[in-house]
């Protein structure tokens, strides 16, 4: 059985490191904005894909979760998001 779009966007977008750890943790996207100093926009764009946070915002993010592998894990699930933006055209 094939899946659709809608759901591989949803299956990748589950697996958004800050949003994996939001979870886990029971923190709110409210709270990761005011700690980082952002808008809870950003932080749902950030989400879902379709704005990316700054090197350095990373390293914040990185401090802020206690995962010294979000750096790598965020470009890992970015390019998952190119390939899936190949497979439309």
């Amino acid at each position: 059985m094939s899946t659709t779009l809608t759901e591989r966007y949803g299956s990748w977008r589950e697996r958004n490191p800050l949003r994996r750890w939001r979870l886990l943790t029971f923190t709110p996207m409210q709270s990761v904005a005011v700690v980082l100093g952002v808008s809870l926009t950003t932080i749902k764009n950030w989400e879902g894909g379709s704005t990316t946070p700054s090197d350095e915002t990373l390293v914040r993010l990185a401090e802020l979760t206690g995962d010294v592998g979000l750096l790598a894990e965020w470009a890992q699930w970015a390019s998952e998001a190119l390939v899936s933006e190949a497979d439309k055209s």
